[in-house]
């Protein structure tokens, strides 16, 4: 024997896809395209439902807040998951019973909030929570085609993780990465024919103008904003599911997720934003952000976090000349909820 080394034998194969994508499309009756891929990141759709309200009274309501039809709770027959108010609308997530015109609605945070509604709900856009996965749940996954030419190379459950990446003066852009199946009908990948235009979908998108977030009831001055979705990503058959069982290939399932938020506020001693004193005691907040129009052809977007915790590290910096600060924080789940972070688009 020497240290010449032996061919390896090819075993069973798995494809990654990394895409960045705008934020474009959708209506209050279609979902957008982007939605497809959010779904294979681990999450579920609920349509948003839309009411006019009158004036807000007691404070603000906070994305993720419950609300209800009884100051308390566990009175209330009527419940959903606030989103946003504007402009004499205010937009939720339906969980049960079906609010109507002159239903007083309450939050059920420590300061309660409350609004009386004057109509009946309608459509208002589609609403995206996490999906924890079991054994028996059949969890979306995408079919995804890369062409070059005659060449049609093809990947099969497909599922993900994602960063959406907000900067003062740009366009959002979703950075999608995907592991499947790769698909082949021979030893070479498949004939097709090329793909000669792709369909306009949506509007032109909005450049990022401001930065309207809240942390912890705070609205600090940011250049940017990073959520990612950072899903483990395990190959493995399911029981109800046993993908590609004859070829020996196994589907890619979501085993742990990772919510994470990176920003980069000015820094001001003593602001009410703590970001030291947060640091060194991890307390937790909520955290919201909101981009886009309604009346926009795009709609507009809004990321609502219940619990949120600053990482025991503050990056001190500089910003032109100005003091600030880089953070991390992790999304946790609310008290008896699973879901660390909504995604809304609304129209």
């Amino acid at each position: 024997p020497g240290l010449a080394k032996d061919p390896s034998v090819r075993t069973s194969r798995t494809a990654n896809i990394t895409i960045t994508e705008e934020f474009i499309g959708g209506t209050v009756s279609a979902e957008a395209p982007w939605a497809a891929r959010l779904k294979a990141c681990g999450f579920q759709v609920t349509q948003l439902k839309k009411v006019a309200c009158g004036s807000i009274s007691g404070g603000t309501f906070r994305a993720g807040d419950i609300i209800g039809n009884n100051a308390t709770q566990a009175s209330a027959t009527k419940t959903g998951i606030f989103v946003r108010v504007a402009s004499g609308t205010l937009w939720y997530v339906p969980v049960t019973g079906t609010f109507a015109s002159a239903d007083t609605v309450y939050n059920y945070a420590t300061s309660q909030v409350s609004t009386t509604l004057s109509g009946s709900p309608a459509n208002g856009g589609w609403g995206y929570t996490p999906q924890t996965e079991t054994d028996a749940s059949a969890p979306a996954s995408l079919t995804m085609e890369h062409r070059i030419g005659g060449e049609i190379h093809q990947a099969v459950a497909c599922r993900g993780k994602v960063t959406l990446s907000m900067k003062m003066g740009e366009v959002p852009l979703w950075n999608w990465d995907f592991t499947g199946v790769p698909v082949t009908s021979s030893d070479a990948p498949a004939s097709g024919s090329a793909m000669t235009s792709i369909p306009a979908v949506g509007g032109t998108p909005l450049p990022v103008k401001g930065m309207p977030i809240a942390i912890n009831g705070v609205t600090p001055v940011l250049t940017m904003v990073d959520i990612s979705i950072d899903n483990a990503l395990s190959q493995r058959a399911t029981i109800a599911n046993n993908d590609f069982q004859a070829s020996g290939y196994q589907g890619t399932r979501i085993t742990d997720r990772n919510v994470k938020v990176a920003v980069d506020p000015l820094y001001v001693a003593g602001s009410p934003l703590n970001v030291v004193k947060n640091a060194l005691l991890g307390t937790t907040f909520p955290m919201s952000i909101e981009y886009g129009l309604t009346s926009h052809v795009n709609g507009c977007l809004v990321i609502g976090m219940p619990v949120v915790q600053q990482s025991p590290d503050v990056e001190h910096g500089d910003r032109d000349g100005e003091a600030s600060v880089s953070l991390e924080m992790t999304a946790f789940r609310n008290a008896g909820d699973d879901d660390e972070i909504g995604i809304y688009h609304c129209f």
